[in-house]
């Protein structure tokens, strides 16, 4: 967390700073610009001087205007992108859980369900591998109810636990999206609160 808490930080930096970059360039520009427009001007032009200067003046606060603009788009882009990344990456550490994390919470799960006649528990094709065979050996000498399927769930990491006709669904996608719900708000106060 402390990673992309500091590739934010950079991140939300290097937009900063390019974008102050371009407003000083653009300043500059229009300052030179005004400048050489009062070089030229008459004594007798006087009151054009001020008219072109006030045009001068808007142009330069709508480029302004315009910079901040697409400073705030791209800030609130990189931000979004933060958020979903976050997500992305709970489902990747878990898909990565090792065998002995992953029966744990197996087993965790199977107890908060609490169910007491036959279940099935089906993995996922992503993680069915990371559980070695006495590892699901030791999940059905535990829960004498469970029987472990041999058939797996296409391209999902996780697993689900069929119950009478009912699924709890245990998919680590799945799990995440349910969080989504809880803590994207919280999440999101966090990320575009911080100026």
């Amino acid at each position: 967390m402390k990673d992309l808490e500091q590739l934010k930080q950079k991140v939300l930096q290097e937009v900063t700073d390019e974008y102050s970059q371009k407003l000083a360039v653009a300043t500059k520009v229009e300052e030179e610009r005004l400048n050489e427009a009062n070089a030229r001007l008459s004594e007798q032009e006087m009151t054009k001087k001020a008219s072109l200067k006030k045009a001068a003046k808007n142009q330069l606060e709508r480029e302004k205007q315009a910079i901040q603009n697409a400073s705030k788009k791209e800030v609130l882009q990189v931000k979004r992108d933060l958020l979903t990344s976050v997500y992305d990456e709970a489902v990747g550490v878990m898909s990565n859980w090792s065998g002995e994390t992953l029966v744990t919470f197996i087993s965790g799960a199977i107890r908060a369900l609490n169910l007491s006649d036959s279940q099935e528990l089906v993995f996922g094709e992503q993680t069915v591998n990371l559980v070695t065979d006495a590892q699901k050996q030791a999940l059905t000498k535990e829960f004498q109810h469970i029987s472990i399927s041999t058939e797996t769930i296409a391209k999902k990491a996780g697993f689900v636990v069929m119950h009478g006709g009912i699924e709890y669904n245990y998919l680590f996608d799945e799990l995440v999206n349910d969080l989504k719900l809880d803590y994207s708000p919280v999440l999101a106060k966090m990320v575009f609160d911080e100026q």
